[in-house]
């Protein structure tokens, strides 16, 4: 049987078409242009929203039998009925319902009311710091450990979504359920699912909507009015403590609450949950048919969850995959946030901030190297997706302060060569940095003859190489020599020499001729000659004099036998001892490997993104490796048969030989916090640089 169309009416249509109170169930108008006049009447007096009115008016004026639809007698004042004193009065043709109840007030659980006695929890937990102040030991707690305090979040485009107007004045009506939603169908848009118990709980899931549809269901009962008097504390919002909650512990709670309606006391008997991806919203009705609000998971800004809002920063911020934190959180139970709805939150908060805080980086990057003269070191990395497709960064270091000063992702066709797409993305990097008014005296950048000539034709720059990497191009000539007819003796050398010409580097003051002359002993050194007449500074070889142990167990190389003739055009190839001039300042990529760790927790391999959200990630590791620069190094020891720890030593590929690697403390994520705070900022009031400032 149909009920009043009015929401919050308790009264439905009866056999006799009247109740004992005298109600009657009025049929709309047989008049198209009158049942709009009805709705509108509704719609403003009531702050009901239809939707689309002329939709459901000719919904109700073209169906066959428009009783189904109704509207009592109780919203319509006595002159809107024609004289008579009959049961069954008649409405005038004019008539209007203007009679409604006023909106419902949304009243917290903690507002004016009778006291009641409510049971209090004391928290035992002793951690008191927020746990953004906690750092990544490396360690895995014990089971039995589960109730430390919280720790740091650890769960990951071009389509901007369009999000619908939305009037606020509608916004409690979409979400507050009532006592006859069953049988409305235009109250919500959606049939409601009552429970089979008592006490009805009815739960109404958005997380798998568009994210066009998401916000259209968030209510208005958040803090946006407060925020308009008021600045909030956005860090406090984020170091907050949450915790994960069980539905069944929730209703336990909230057949304890009463109905907060003026001079009513009575138990709530229907509840209506309304999930929003980690939003939850829970209304209740009484017994006497009261409707109000009950409470909320997490507080809102206009139109937006700040804890939806925060797990997609948190993803993203972490580095963490989208689909394996929604997994888990499917496998857990977990009501978390849809992909489209992540997808807006990036591109309407998430990398405008993260922009602004890569920009004023950059910026305070320029002001401490104001008046200095700045030696750079260039780097790229050039991948390949399963297309062909390549896409990859370039980045440049600051030598003095081992700070990212900037980068410049690019991608390509198959067509496009690795080499090619590196020197266009080291030029437009450049001239940023050159733009951005720093003084660069020199650039060292890897083994690329096409950077070197650009640098001689276009930028009044010294070019070096990287002394790390120009060592692995002497490596594959020693690898090549090596597998020429008897010379694979040259092959057991190739880390002393790869060492020695390390040495050379680090231990001149600039001067190429004595590079040159130090990388020539090599040769000396190979066949037993460990001291000479001939040369202009040195004459014998710095190392301390070998045991008969270590002097039988060399694999000495016999002076013009094939293998020194192999080993001497590589160490006398002109273009070897030309390339020399450009080691002498022993500039390498060292702190990149650093750089570069913290490229892959932000961009795994195999991990496919759009050049936007690539552009976001990359900017996100350059500022995590600015802000943990200064981390402790630890060298772990190393072995070859020994138990160190995992991950400490590595295998040369071509020796076999093992050898130690530098092991740095646990990074710090505290650099994170200012962004997530000013995402609330983006979400609250827009954001610019002044705002962040603020």
């Amino acid at each position: 049987m149909p009920s009043c169309i009015v929401s919050g009416c308790i009264h439905k249509t009866t056999k006799r078409h009247y109740n004992e109170e005298g109600i009657i169930m009025h049929a709309f108008p047989c008049s198209l242009s009158r049942i709009k006049q009805w709705l509108k009447s509704i719609e403003r007096n009531n702050h009901q929203y239809f939707g689309n009115i002329d939709a459901l008016a000719d919904s109700i004026f073209y169906k066959k039998n428009n009783s189904s639809f109704r509207i009592c007698s109780d919203h319509f004042v006595s002159d809107c009925y024609s004289p008579g004193h009959s049961k069954r009065r008649a409405l005038r043709q004019d008539a209007t319902p203007t009679i409604f109840r006023a909106p419902l007030k949304v009243v917290a659980v903690s507002d004016t009311g009778s006291p009641q006695p409510v049971p209090f929890m004391v928290d035992a937990i002793t951690q008191t710091d927020p746990y953004t102040n906690a750092h990544d030991k490396g360690a895995q707690w014990p089971e039995y450990e589960f109730n430390v305090g919280g720790q740091l979040w650890k769960i990951e485009h071009d389509h901007m979504y369009q999000i619908p107007r939305f009037n606020s004045k509608y916004a409690y009506q979409a979400m507050m359920s009532t006592a006859n939603a069953e049988d409305n169908p235009f109250i919500y848009g959606i049939k409601m699912q009552s429970s089979a118990r008592p006490r009805e709980s009815v739960v109404i899931n958005d997380s798998d909507k568009p994210a066009q549809e998401h916000t259209a269901y968030l209510p208005m009962f958040s803090d946006r009015e407060s925020c308009m008097q008021q600045e909030p504390a956005y860090e406090n919002r984020v170091k907050e403590r949450k915790f994960i909650v069980f539905e069944s512990c929730l209703d336990v709670l909230f057949e304890q609450v009463r109905c907060k309606h003026e001079d009513c006391n009575s138990s709530i008997v229907r509840t209506q949950k309304h999930v929003l991806g980690t939003y939850l919203s829970v209304s209740g009705q009484c017994s006497k048919g009261h409707i109000f609000h009950l409470w909320h998971s997490q507080p809102t800004r206009g139109v937006v969850a700040l804890g939806n809002a925060l797990s997609s920063a948190a993803v993203l911020f972490s580095g963490s995959n989208f689909h394996k934190v929604q997994e888990m959180c499917q496998l857990l139970g977990l009501q978390f946030i849809s992909h489209n709805l992540y997808d807006l939150y990036q591109q309407k908060y998430l990398f405008p901030t993260v922009d602004i805080h890569w920009q004023q980086e950059r910026l305070r990057l320029g002001e401490a190297s104001s008046g200095t003269q700045v030696c750079l070191v260039g780097s790229g990395q050039c991948s390949s997706h399963e297309n062909g497709s390549k896409y990859g960064i370039y980045t440049f270091l600051d030598v003095a302060t081992k700070r990212i000063v900037d980068f410049e992702t690019f991608h390509g066709t198959k067509a496009n060569s690795c080499v090619a797409l590196k020197r266009k993305a080291f030029v437009k990097c450049l001239n940023r940095i050159l733009g951005d008014k720093f003084e660069v005296s020199s650039v060292a950048t890897d083994y690329n003859p096409k950077i070197k000539r650009t640098c001689e034709q276009n930028y009044r720059i010294q070019h070096k190489y990287d002394a790390w990497q120009y060592t692995k191009n002497i490596e594959k000539r020693l690898l090549a020599a090596s597998k020429k007819k008897n010379c694979s003796v040259i092959a057991e050398w190739i880390p002393s020499i790869r060492k020695h010409l390390w040495w050379c580097s680090g231990t001149i003051c600039g001067n190429s001729e004595v590079l040159r002359e130090l990388w020539q002993s090599v040769l000396m050194h190979v066949t037993d000659r460990h001291n000479w007449d001939h040369g202009e500074i040195y004459h014998a070889c710095f190392h301390r004099p070998l045991t008969k142990l270590e002097h039988d167990c060399q694999p000495w190389i016999k002076e013009n036998s094939e293998p020194y003739h192999a080993l001497y055009d590589v160490v006398m190839n002109p273009k070897v001892l030309k390339d020399l001039d450009h080691l002498s300042q022993f500039l390498h990529t060292g702190e990149m490997e650093v750089y570069y760790h913290f490229v892959s927790k932000y961009k795994p391999r195999k991990v496919c993104l759009k050049m936007d959200a690539f552009n976001a990630r990359m900017k996100l590791a350059a500022l995590a490796h600015n802000a943990n620069v200064h981390r402790q190094r630890a060298k772990a020891n190393s072995t070859r048969h020994g138990k160190a720890a995992m991950g400490t030593v590595r295998q040369d590929k071509v020796t076999k030989s093992w050898s130690s690697k530098t092991l740095y403390g646990s990074s710090s994520n505290l650099h994170v916090l200012p962004i997530m705070t000013d995402v609330l900022k983006c979400i609250d009031c827009g954001l610019t640089n002044n705002t962040i400032k603020s």
